[in-house]
């Protein structure tokens, strides 16, 4: 036994000797299979336990297939290695060195036995690593393929990997790992993964990379990205899952999928984006899949949606069709944004699942609302499109349950229900654009200052709903025609300088003293009224309190609109002047009432208002409506107000051939003279400590009344003369205003001055 064991361990090291001990050495530069190359026997195509040297300045063509085979061997270029015939070379055993160069077909580490330790320039067209952990500290230039079947490529410092145009990277169960040196891909190339699961590598992050293949053994197998990544042309997902695992994937080309083929993600970020041009294949999500963001920019391109999918951050439809196949369900997560600007939701069978709450912004030119405002969670609306004239066209019902920013552009209501049941914030240069059968609900949470501009020539709705906060009010700022019905629910409705319409069979629902038309400024409520019915009250008031009036035309009349507004006050003149209501014994309201152009008015008024506006002392039991009627306050028969509905008082007068202002006086009103200005007086000092002087400027004697009020309309002193100067003696009354009204009895002139008194 000692002797057998002692024989072979002679012939191995004898073996061992002898493969360093011969060497193929080329002497002159020829092809490989010349025995002349070598001066005298050449190695041929199977190189065994021999070494190989090609000397500096020397070159090889490689006119055939070489396989080299020696694990203590080595095969030497420090000269030139060529394959003009373009041939490949395998390295099975042993090592690959030198310095010099070899341009080749195909060059191949076929087994973990191999190395590779050449530090010059390798030009080739497949580079292929089965099982070998290969250092390159040298350039290689890939002409068509980098085969990772296997083992790992390490490119350490000095080594430069080029791939060349339209080359590819196979990847099975090899690597490619960096070291210190550089993968160089300045030119689009395909990457190609087989067999089991695997975490992509290096290879992936260069920019240019172009097509993906992914051909697993089976769809329970993965490919995990654990970086982010570009793909500037294809995705070719046949078999197996990609695995995104929080990273960003960005695909520019078309996405072509197998049976059973997913995506898995876990808060990560997709984008398509790129040309235009369809998709093969429907997008296909593991279960419980969740993106954080999801990005769709592809001109004239439909994305299919198969599968569930959670987005968590933000949804951008930039360009394209993001449609909801058959068994897909799309939900925002809580807090996720959408932001539209050329893209389309569109759900053929699947399901878009707004239940949480989400908001969406519009930015960009004129669009169709659809799947993205049907979510009974949206929360914030903001339509900022690309010019004022674009126009965001609903398709759907609406209900914004935050707030809604309507900054620019136009919402287009179409024959669907729009609630803002949050905050409302639209600008003047923007519009809501209305039809007749469009339902408006302003079901606000809050309001301050909140305007309602519609388009002047889309201004019709059915129904306006009011829902606002109790004291609240919504502004009219341009003019609203109703064709069905307003409805109040809760708060007021402030017409501003705008004009409500309602139309002939239309009707105003649900209000009473806390909810009614605030009409304090120039704005009307325009009342179509047809002849002889019932009177058709108008709930109109102030911002302070609830005025309406009752509206009845006679046989003789003509139907159409007549426009009412309150207000404050009862002037001198009607409309302006003086404010009667500080000192006289009247109801501290106007009403204006007109009829549109061309109307035959004969029409009678019902006034009606509360207790709290009846001023001075005014006696209710003995009052009368009175009508600015050429130039002066009118007068009627003396008549006792009647109660009325929700805490108001009611006088009737008619019929009124012209409109105009109407206000209610009692029977100690002086309303007969109107007041008008009493030219040449003046007044000092005012304000004053003391007392002041009033000069008439008369030359010749007229005689003055001379009525002096305080702040609550309480007459406080009063007297006559045709002295040009008085002295009017303020000293014991309390700091504050005072009015003197002054009448000058001969030509029934009247006018009324402020005094102000300040204390010492």
């Amino acid at each position: 036994m000692k002797t057998s064991i002692l024989k072979t361990a002679i012939l191995v090291g004898s073996l061992a000797f002898s493969a360093n001990l011969f060497a193929f050495t080329a002497v002159m530069s020829g092809t490989w299979s010349s025995a002349a190359t070598w001066g005298g026997v050449g190695p041929g195509s199977t190189v065994t336990a021999q070494d190989i040297i090609i000397p500096v300045g020397i070159t090889v063509d490689m006119d055939t297939d070489v396989s080299f085979t020696g694990p203590a061997n080595t095969f030497t270029v420090n000269g030139t290695l060529i394959s003009v015939l373009n041939h490949d070379l395998w390295i099975g055993a042993g090592s690959f060195a030198g310095s010099g160069s070899a341009t080749l077909r195909n060059f191949t580490m076929n087994s973990a036995l191999a190395t590779y330790s050449s530090t010059g320039p390798l030009v080739v067209g497949t580079f292929s690593n089965q099982g070998a952990t290969v250092t390159v500290a040298s350039t290689i230039t890939v002409g068509d393929s980098l085969d990772l079947s296997s083992g790992t490529i390490i490119l350490n410092s000095g080594c430069d990997l080029n791939m060349v145009a339209n080359s590819r990277i196979c990847v099975d169960n090899g690597t490619l790992v960096a070291g210190g040196g550089l993968f160089t891909t300045t030119f689009p190339c395909d990457l190609w993964y087989v067999g089991v699961t695997k975490t992509m590598g290096i290879e992936a992050n260069a920019v240019s990379v172009r097509n993906v293949h992914v051909n697993l053994t089976g769809n329970s197998q993965d490919l995990i990205i654990n970086s982010d990544m570009i793909i500037n042309g294809d995705l070719n997902l046949a078999t197996g899952h990609i695995s995104m695992t929080g990273n960003k994937l960005v695909l520019r080309g078309q996405y072509d999928g197998g049976v059973g083929a997913q995506f898995e993600t876990n808060n990560s970020e997709l984008v398509i984006e790129g040309a235009s041009g369809g998709m093969n294949r429907d997008f296909n999500f593991s279960a419980g899949s969740t993106l954080s963001e999801l990005t769709i920019n592809r001109n004239a391109t439909t994305i299919r949606l198969e599968s569930a999918l959670i987005v968590t951050d933000s949804i951008h439809m930039l360009d394209g069709t993001l449609r909801l196949m058959t068994g897909s369900t799309l939900t925002p997560g809580v807090g996720c944004v959408i932001y539209v600007e050329d893209g389309i939701f569109y759900v053929t069978g699947g399901i878009f699942d707004g239940a949480l709450s989400y908001d969406v912004i519009y930015n960009g030119p004129t669009h169709l609302a659809d799947a993205e405002l049907t979510g009974t969670g949206l929360n914030n609306l903001t339509v900022d499109l690309f010019a004022s004239a674009s126009v965001l066209t609903l398709s759907n019902d609406v209900t914004v349950n935050g707030a809604f920013n309507l900054t620019r552009g136009k919402v287009e209501l179409g024959v669907y229900e729009f609630e803002a049941a949050g905050t409302w914030n639209q600008v003047s240069g923007s519009a809501i654009m209305g039809t007749a059968v469009a339902v408006l609900h302003l079901h606000m949470t809050s309001v301050s200052g909140d305007t309602l501009w519609m388009d002047p020539n889309a201004k019709a709705v059915s129904d306006l709903v009011i829902e606002t906060p109790v004291g609240a009010s919504v502004v009219l700022g341009s003019e609203i025609s109703i064709h069905g019905q307003v409805n109040f629910i809760s708060g007021k409705f402030d017409i501003g300088q705008g004009a409500l319409y309602v139309r002939p069979g239309a009707a105003v629902n649900g209000s009473d003293d806390t909810r009614y038309f605030i009409t304090s400024d120039t704005g009307s409520v325009h009342q179509y009224v047809v002849l002889s019915a019932a009177a058709v009250i108008v709930p109109i008031g102030t911002a302070a309190s609830y005025s309406p009036i009752g509206l009845h035309l006679t046989s003789s009349a003509t139907p159409g609109y007549i426009s009412v507004r309150a207000m404050d006050g009862v002037y001198t003149s009607g409309l302006s002047g003086s404010n009667m209501a500080t000192w006289e014994t009247v109801v501290d309201r106007t009403w204006v009432v007109y009829g549109e152009a061309n109307m035959t008015m004969d029409m009678h008024i019902s006034l009606r208002w509360g207790a709290a506006n009846e001023a001075n002392g005014f006696d209710r039991n003995n009052s009368f409506i009175t009508h600015y009627d050429n130039g002066m306050w009118d007068t009627d028969t003396l008549g006792s107000a009647i109660a009325a509905p929700f805490n108001t008082f009611r006088l009737d007068r008619g019929p009124f051939t012209n409109g105009g202002a109407f206000a209610v006086a009692d029977n100690s009103t002086a309303l007969s003279v109107p007041e008008q200005p009493v030219t040449g007086f003046s007044l000092y000092p005012n304000p004053t400590l003391d007392f002041v002087t009033v000069n008439t400027g008369d030359e010749q004697p007229t005689y003055y009344l001379y009525e002096l009020y305080d702040a609550s309309g309480k007459l406080v002193n009063s007297f006559a003369n045709s002295n040009s100067i008085n002295y009017i003696d303020l000293a014991n009354y309390e700091d504050g205003y005072y009015l003197l009204r002054i009448t000058n009895l001969d030509k029934e002139l009247v006018e009324t001055k402020r005094i102000v008194k300040a204390g010492k």
